[in-house]
């Protein structure tokens, strides 16, 4: 796995946050998968606003099967926890365990 960068993006810290999160989701969790300067791709874990319990969706798109695929450990642990616990605590704790970078930028960058 070393050669992979796995790093996530939470939606409710990032600066823009108010602008993305306003109809849907309470969270929102992007997480993608690089080998050096190639993308591999990326997949969301959201917590939707009308959702039973506050349980958490998983969504893939084409370019995400392989990313997840390099994220076998994190479904892994998630997989193992008993049903309806997965919170936004918990699983920013198990990305920071598994060595995801935290990539969300918390502030505003101007060129």
């Amino acid at each position: 796995m070393s050669n992979y960068k796995r790093s996530f993006v939470q939606t409710s810290r990032a600066w823009y946050a108010k602008s993305v999160l306003h109809g849907d989701a309470h969270e929102r969790f992007i997480v993608s998968v690089e080998a050096g300067e190639n993308y591999q791709g990326e997949f969301e874990i959201t917590w939707p606003k009308i959702s039973p319990a506050d349980s958490a969706e998983l969504r893939v798109l084409d370019d995400g099967w392989r990313a997840l695929s390099l994220c076998n450990d994190l479904v892994a642990v998630v997989a193992g926890m008993e049903p309806m616990k997965l919170t936004v605590e918990v699983f920013q704790e198990h990305l920071a365990n598994l060595g995801f970078e935290d990539a969300t930028e918390t502030e505003r960058q101007y060129t």
